[in-house]
């Protein structure tokens, strides 16, 4: 999850400063993703991916909003 977590600022902070790439609200989603407590992170994760020995596997290709 620090991995993740690390990954999602490093890509906000990246939009923030390629100004032809930003998105507000893909720079706000990873923000606010990196800063949600283990459990609810977790709890988003497991919607899209398996935990194996720790390393998060997404569970298809298929785009999640389309589930909804």
């Amino acid at each position: 999850l620090q991995l993740l977590r690390q990954g999602l600022r490093e890509m906000a902070i990246s939009r923030t400063t390629h100004p032809k790439h930003n998105s507000e609200l893909v720079v706000a989603a990873a923000r606010v993703a990196s800063s949600v407590p283990n459990s609810e992170l977790q709890s988003i994760l497991s919607t899209v991916a398996v935990e194996i020995n720790g390393v998060y596997v997404l569970e298809s290709l298929n785009d999640p909003c389309d589930e909804f």
